[in-house]
């Protein structure tokens, strides 16, 4: 069973808190409405989404990740770090055609479909990078189960990892997770010549500086597994 932090997908901009939770209320009263047509429910889900996106602020801009098409640095960054190696890619041949009919464009009609894209290898503030994540997840997401597996905390601790947790709750997790690692480096004090132990130690306290980066900033997570 594997188990991500992902990390919330937004949070709303000071003094905008009342209109993001009235427009997230009834964008979850629009999931469970089955007498709306499915037109009429796709076109104001669509309506809903933009008007929380302009309410809304993203951890991609929190961490002050340029965006493809809108920053130069970010296009700039995409062309030689992605479209490039493609090219050459495409070069070799025994591509899908789905594969060649999109990245064998012109690079001003491909970075038209990728505009927006954050690049957070290029973001000004790093620490909100994950020092650990999963395959499937975005690199702001945490991998949890590093720390349901660690040995150096308690199992109490460890089952807290598959809870969703507020950015408060992050805070007070982050707290206790140092608190415990603490206890244990002083109960084994061959703790860092131990590998295994060793490794364990540094994943919580990048889980520690990770919950308390985003839990400072308003944001919580959700549990995946």
């Amino acid at each position: 069973m594997g188990l991500d932090w992902l990390l919330h997908g937004s949070k709303p901009k000071t003094g905008f808190e009342k209109q993001f939770h009235r427009i997230n209320d009834k964008l979850n009263a629009l999931k469970s409405d089955e007498k709306l047509p499915d037109d009429k429910k796709k076109q104001l889900r669509s309506d809903l989404e933009l008007a929380l996106k302009s309410v809304s602020i993203s951890p991609f801009e929190v961490i002050g990740a340029p965006r493809v098409g809108i920053d130069e640095d970010a296009t700039e960054w995409f062309k030689r770090e992605v479209f490039a190696p493609i090219q050459l890619r495409l070069a070799k041949g025994k591509n899908a055609p789905r594969f060649v009919h999109y990245w064998g464009r012109p690079f001003d009609e491909v970075v038209q479909d990728e505009r927006g894209k954050f690049v957070v290898q290029l973001a000004k503030d790093q620490d909100g990078v994950a020092a650990i994540s999963g395959i499937l997840c975005s690199s702001l997401d945490f991998r949890g189960k590093a720390v349901a597996l660690s040995e150096v905390i308690t199992e109490a601790l460890k089952s807290e990892a598959y809870d969703d947790h507020s950015g408060d709750e992050c805070i007070d997790y982050a707290d206790r997770l140092e608190a415990e690692l603490v206890d244990f480096k002083v109960r084994h004090s061959d703790w860092a010549n131990r590998a295994r132990i060793k490794e364990d130690a540094e994943d919580i306290e990048a889980a520690v500086k990770w919950l308390r980066y985003w839990g400072s900033r308003g944001f919580g997570y959700t549990a995946w597994y």
